[in-house]
């Protein structure tokens, strides 16, 4: 059980595999909801999406704005994330992960933040 990206309401779910279409979906409502600017939005994908948000990019839990979902697979993950950053603009790299990388994550970038 981990925590959901709506930290506001820290409500507590379980991490289920969506469709390619329903993570879509979510993390572009997400960041229209939260700050829209496509530009000012990191996308990645990770084994670990936590540890990637709070430790690596600097993100913090209580008080940016951020998300993660599980994917099918690590081919969904990565369609997933060329998609955004290519289609909506949104910084990030399309390099990232391994064979076993099945969540894809998303943050508002703030002077906090890396990158």
């Amino acid at each position: 059980i981990l925590k959901t990206p709506h930290h506001i309401t820290k409500e507590v779910v379980k991490v289920s595999t969506k469709t390619v279409q329903e993570v879509l979906d979510d993390i572009i409502n997400y960041i229209q909801n939260h700050g829209g600017e496509f530009i000012n939005w990191y996308i990645g994908i990770a084994k670990s999406p936590l540890k990637r948000l709070f430790n690596d990019h600097n993100v913090i839990e209580e008080n940016d704005f951020w998300i993660f979902r599980k994917t099918e697979t690590t081919d969904d993950a990565r369609f997933i994330e060329s998609t955004i950053i290519e289609t909506c603009g949104t910084d990030g790299g399309t390099r990232g992960g391994d064979a076993n990388t099945v969540f894809i994550y998303g943050y508002k970038k703030s002077s906090a933040t890396k990158p």
